[in-house]
């Protein structure tokens, strides 16, 4: 049985192709002219340079072998033939999508830019259709509770008066994980090995906010007592932050292969990961706020 795959790669403007409201042009030396807007209602009021596709003789039509598969790429459309001996249309499909996040990895590393693929269509010599993975959200919400919010902002406040290099550094890590896990559908797609690394970067970034406040065990003597400063008990650094840590390293594997469920259970982490950076950096602010540390103390940051 022979199976056909097509891709879609991306970004399409590289091809000299349409890309969204993005200007398409060939390089080399030029100069580009944005739209005239009116300054008061930023309207565009006339036109700057046109796109300019490439031409039918340029374009790209290449064929090419890779892990035994055959491959031609017309644009930015990439139809994959596998006539290797699988055991079934799903071990086809994993074959080719290895052998396409391989390609897309080195094409980034070629181009200097983030080179992706979306699957299209997927069937057989005989014409049977075979249904492609596709994920999406079924449900997304915010609850809210403005009492708890307004004694948040209050508290916050409060402890806002009180800071060191420490701290300044942990909320950096800390409030970038955050803007990772609220943009993590905008950022990488579920389901590729982009989202692979953006978990684990998630992760690490909890962990750093973490570190940064506690201390790491490679670098960090005190690792095993320093939380106790801050109010941390041993049962939650034994229950709760030494579970993040092993999570940190674990996590911190890249997979041209994709695991659906390990991505799944990585997204389950993150809630419970949050929850114990939030306890340690609120930990520090109310020693800082008591006077139990003193201002300015950078020691063991990293």
């Amino acid at each position: 049985m022979t199976y056909i795959v097509f891709a879609e790669i991306t970004p399409p403007g590289i091809f000299g192709v349409p890309d969204g409201t993005k200007l398409v042009y060939p390089s080399g030396p030029t100069e580009l002219v944005s739209a005239a807007l009116d300054s008061s209602t930023l309207r565009k009021v006339g036109y700057g340079t046109m796109p300019r596709y490439r031409e039918d003789e340029d374009a790209v039509r290449v064929s090419f072998t890779l892990d035994g598969l055959r491959m031609t790429l017309n644009d930015n459309y990439l139809m994959v033939v596998c006539d290797l001996r699988v055991a079934s249309h799903s071990e086809a499909l994993s074959r080719v999508s290895n052998s396409l996040n391989r390609l897309m990895e080195s094409a980034s590393v070629q181009l200097k830019q983030h080179i992706a693929y979306e699957l299209v269509s997927f069937r057989d010599d005989a014409g049977n259709a075979y249904p492609l993975p596709r994920f999406g959200e079924l449900i997304s919400f915010t609850a809210y509770d403005t009492r708890t919010l307004c004694t948040s902002i209050s508290r916050a406040t409060l402890l806002s008066t009180r800071t060191d290099a420490r701290l300044d550094r942990a909320l950096i890590y800390y409030r970038h994980a955050l803007m990772l896990i609220a943009n993590q559908g905008l950022i990488a797609k579920f389901g590729t090995p982009d989202f692979d690394v953006l978990a684990s970067a998630i992760v690490l970034n909890l962990w750093k906010a973490v570190s940064v406040i506690i201390g790491d065990p490679s670098v960090d003597r005190d690792y095993q007592r320093r939380y106790r400063t801050f109010g941390i008990s041993y049962e939650y650094f034994s229950n709760e932050i030494e579970p993040l840590r092993r999570l940190r390293d674990s996590s911190d594997v890249a997979h041209h292969a994709v695991d659906v469920e390990r991505q799944k259970r990585l997204q389950t982490q993150f809630g419970p990961a949050t929850a114990v950076a939030s306890t340690v950096l609120n930990a520090y602010q109310e020693s800082l706020l008591a006077g139990q540390i003193e201002i300015g103390d950078a020691e063991n940051t990293q």
